[in-house]
């Protein structure tokens, strides 16, 4: 076990999610999720069950192994995405950053999943999680405006060419 002091603000998650994805990149782990003290896992076999949808995304939809986001089925927000999942080929791809610096406290779960919607590589799984505090109710959220065009443009594209340099054939939706 490892324990890293952050630096950021507190509430500022997405800041500190970065910080904590930067150091585990430089580790070598293959997967990279953030949850807070709050959350309770239900499912025990829930890391082997990420890493199978992982395999499936790869077979299924012909990218490189770990391409794509992975979500809980979160009984406090049924049918959202939340605490994604995402292999150290995003970090790869990203240098190392697993959301842009434009996201502070909110919503870099969902630009996750959106990401990888363009690839039908966005995924929920049936492993149940429960969070106690939910969104903004711990703190104030600071969501930013418009993620869903400039900044999500911007790493589609960097996705897209991290997605050319693999091995792998390109898959039909990037020709």
């Amino acid at each position: 076990m490892v324990t890293i002091i952050c630096d950021k603000l507190h509430g500022h998650v997405c800041s500190i999610w970065r910080q904590c994805a930067e150091r585990a990149w430089a580790e070598k782990c293959d997967y990279f999720v953030l949850m807070g003290d709050d959350v309770v896992l239900h499912d025990p076999d829930w890391m082997r069950d990420i890493h199978h949808e992982f395999q499936r995304l790869t077979k299924s939809q012909h990218v490189p192994f770990g391409f794509g986001c992975v979500a809980f089925t979160d009984l406090s927000s049924p049918g959202m995405p939340t605490f994604p999942v995402v292999h150290r080929t995003h970090l790869d791809i990203f240098d190392g950053t697993v959301v842009p610096e434009t996201f502070v406290k909110q919503d870099g779960d969902h630009f996750l999943f959106q990401l990888y919607r363009r690839w039908d590589c966005s995924t929920m799984i049936p492993s149940l999680l429960r969070q106690g505090v939910v969104g903004g109710s711990r703190n104030t959220e600071q969501r930013i405006k418009d993620w869903t065009f400039e900044t999500l443009d911007k790493a589609v594209e960097k996705a897209t060419q991290g997605f050319r340099r693999t091995s792998r054939p390109l898959g039909r939706w990037l020709r």
